[in-house]
């Protein structure tokens, strides 16, 4: 595992083959956070279930008035299971925290768009700087950092 203090890139929460939920993932210290930062492409029932999964009572409504909504926060020492598995070409990782796997993408999903954010929500998701993702080659090469900032489990 690489020591980095911070390290903060656009992320999508992937689940089936429709569904995406923009957001930033964050490592600052020992923390791993992913903040929601638009709806993507789920319903509301979708949305409600990530809800449930997430425990973050607040996370449909703080999406719902378009602010950043945290789908978790956690020490890295509660990662139960990590993976960069080789269809995602490094652009791509499973994790599974607290018995709830997520699939996350460094690439933007053809079916969606991060929202237009501004630089105050940004704040209010405490980043001081995102990497934004450029393409393919880009977002394999953020998969890989985050494989190397990360414990291998």
């Amino acid at each position: 595992m690489e020591q980095n203090s911070f390290y903060a890139t656009e992320v999508w929460l992937i689940s089936g083959i429709f569904n995406s939920l923009p957001g930033i993932l964050k490592l600052d210290g020992n923390n791993l956070v992913f903040t929601a930062i638009g709806t993507g492409t789920y319903w509301q029932s979708g949305l409600k279930n990530i809800e449930r999964k997430s425990g973050n009572e607040k996370f449909c409504a703080l999406l719902k008035q378009n602010k950043p909504a945290q789908l978790f926060n956690i020490d890295l020492g509660e990662i139960q299971k990590l993976s960069f598995p080789f269809i995602y070409f490094s652009a791509g990782a499973h994790i599974t925290l607290h018995n709830q796997k997520y699939r996350l993408s460094f690439i933007e999903p053809n079916n969606t768009k991060l929202p237009f954010i501004s630089t105050d929500k940004y704040e209010k998701v405490n980043l001081r700087a995102v990497e934004i993702i450029q393409d393919i080659s880009h977002a394999r090469a953020v998969g890989k950092k985050w494989k190397a900032l990360l414990p291998q489990l």
